[in-house]
């Protein structure tokens, strides 16, 4: 399975690329936090099944030594991207700066890193919280990926067989 971690390390990297004035950052974690305004990314679901078959599909390939059995799936990942800023106006130009990355600069970066972007949801408020003598604003939207898994595994050729007939004791095959 695809680790949803490098996918996440991949994200942030290319978000961090669009402007210097604003950084993304992992939600959910312990430190401080950077200065307004920043984004956060967040894996909401590392897998969803696109098909009808967990079995994926399925390859078998002869090599001099046996065959290698190839295992291909494409399935989807979903992550929340959260805006934080106090000024109002800011929010929204970071929000329409990502939006507009996504669709064509990050759509071909993501595409070099075997992540196609297959929706993005609607911007909303995230809840704007008053905090002690300071006000900011939660924006964000979500974004859902397609991402495809790759398993191989080498299976030995089965060099002799040996049959034994148990009503007369013979053996068929061997070395």
């Amino acid at each position: 399975m695809v680790d949803a971690s490098n996918v996440l390390n991949v994200l942030i990297k290319g978000l961090n690329s669009i402007d210097n004035s604003f950084i993304f950052i992992r939600s959910n974690q312990i430190g401080k936090l950077p200065p307004y305004p920043y984004g956060t990314i967040n894996a909401l679901s590392s897998y969803i099944q696109e098909k009808d078959t967990i079995r994926g599909e399925v390859e078998y390939k002869n090599t001099d030594t046996g065959m290698i059995l190839k295992r291909t799936e494409d399935y989807l990942m979903t992550f929340s991207l959260t805006f934080y800023s106090d000024d109002y106006d800011q929010i929204f130009g970071i929000i329409k700066k990502v939006s507009d990355w996504l669709l064509l600069q990050g759509r071909q970066y993501l595409s070099e890193h075997g992540i196609i972007l297959i929706e993005r949801t609607s911007h909303v408020d995230r809840g704007s919280m008053v905090l002690v003598n300071e006000y900011h604003y939660k924006y964000g939207f979500d974004i859902e990926v397609r991402v495809r898994d790759i398993i191989e595994m080498n299976i030995d050729a089965i060099e002799s067989v040996e049959v034994e007939n148990k009503n007369n004791n013979s053996k068929i095959g061997g070395n």
